[in-house]
């Protein structure tokens, strides 16, 4: 075998060599794993995700599988962070994909199986003003207090507040306040707290006596 022979099959070698692990990318793909939502507030959410190759990312979200909202980054790493901010309304669930493609063009995309992930942002509405605080009953050491019931679906309970501090929760629309001293006046406000934690404008302040 003479040496240009030799040459050329050296160099088809050496080339067959470089070009191995991009062929085998071609073949095998691009892989998406462990996505995940890491940060939910009231109007954005925080998507990750990794792939096996260096790559760019994209979400596509919305509050229906129709989706209809993308956020991107044009970054090729293999670890993705995408913040979410456009479309996102508080107390919501939204519904969503993440896609990545490499430097040679191959494309993935993670739907959760056609399911898709989901998130639902947090909820910052307080509930109503407490009314109708009043007293239905004394005696020498207890007050008894009811007020007007909330029609709240999320309602989690009512804080009671005696003199400007919370005493008590209640989850009825009442509530007997004992061990008081006696022929004594005592100041009374009620708020109402959801089960996102947040809290209404206290009531009217009601003056009530032992």
């Amino acid at each position: 075998m003479n040496s240009k022979v030799k040459d050329a099959i050296t160099v088809f070698l050496i080339q067959l060599v470089l070009t191995l692990p991009f062929y085998t990318a071609n073949v095998y793909g691009l892989k998406i794993s462990d996505v995940r939502v890491t940060s939910v507030a009231s109007n954005s959410a925080i998507i990750e995700w990794s792939t096996d190759n260096l790559s760019n990312g994209k979400v596509k979200y919305g509050k229906t599988t129709f989706l209809g909202f993308t956020q991107r980054h044009d970054n090729f790493v293999e670890n993705h962070t995408v913040a979410l901010f456009n479309g996102i309304d508080s107390d919501t669930s939204y519904f969503f994909a993440v896609e990545s493609a490499d430097l040679l063009g191959n494309t993935a995309m993670d739907n959760n199986s056609n399911s898709f992930y989901t998130f639902k942002t947090t909820d910052i509405t307080p509930p109503p003003q407490v009314t109708g605080l009043k007293v239905v009953s004394t005696t020498s050491n207890s007050i008894f207090l009811s007020w007007n019931n909330l029609s709240i679906a999320d309602l989690n309970h009512y804080a009671i507040y005696r003199n400007r501090i919370p005493i008590a929760n209640s989850t009825t629309n009442s509530f007997n306040d004992t061990s008081l001293s006696q022929n004594t006046n005592y100041n009374y406000k009620v708020s109402a707290v959801d089960n996102s934690g947040n809290e209404g404008p206290q009531s009217d302040t009601l003056i009530a006596s032992t």
